[in-house]
């Protein structure tokens, strides 16, 4: 057992995969079945204050509940093969130990990945990549930005979509101060984004 614990634990801490899911995503510890992520938006703008009443601004809170999920891989041996190990069971047991110390560490990228893949919705309905996402989803009228482009992959129209995700402002009018670095691209894409 403490053979094939301290496997796991090295492939683990080991250096033989660098997950991509940071890059992208955040982790979120839960201690509970379900978690609530509120998102808050601040439509204030400052005034000058002129003596009487001030103004008071509401924040708008919007939130999306989410259901945690369990995921697991278990491995087994019969005890009789550990015990009479003349074929060397435990050391093949050891490398599909370490390879499935990848699959454990490749999962996160997988699941990251498959929401940017599958075009999940966000918290305001819309699909992730979706032309009229609100800036202020509680105000109808409201302008409207896009983080899809039409196009082919070329540094001008990479800079031309990062020049407009730097100009974004937020409701209140101030902007988001987005500085785009990232550009996610499918494996075809991958030269092309590369030299840009």
């Amino acid at each position: 057992f403490r053979s094939l614990k301290s496997a796991f634990i090295g492939a683990y801490e080991g250096k033989g995969y660098t997950p991509r899911w940071p890059m992208i995503a955040s982790r979120q510890s839960s201690t509970s079945s379900r978690n609530t992520y509120p998102s808050i938006i601040d439509a204030a703008s400052i005034r000058e204050w002129n003596e009487g009443e001030r103004v008071v601004n509401g924040l708008v809170i919007e939130g999306a509940s989410v259901t945690n999920q369990k995921w697991e891989l278990t491995y087994a041996l019969k005890r009789e093969d550990i015990d009479d190990d003349a074929s060397g069971v435990v050391a093949q047991a050891l490398s599909c130990i370490r390879s499935g110390t990848l699959k454990f560490k490749r999962h996160m990228d997988k699941l990251v990945f498959n929401v940017l893949k599958n075009n999940s919705d966000c918290l305001d309905g819309l699909a992730l990549f979706h032309a009229t996402h609100k800036v202020n989803p509680k105000d109808p009228a409201t302008a409207t930005f896009a983080n899809t482009t039409s196009g082919a992959l070329t540094p001008t129209n990479v800079a031309s979509a990062r020049a407009a995700m730097m100009e974004l402002v937020g409701p209140d009018g101030d902007p988001l101060n987005e500085n785009p670095n990232l550009i996610l691209v499918p494996p075809a894409l991958e030269t092309t984004a590369r030299k840009i």
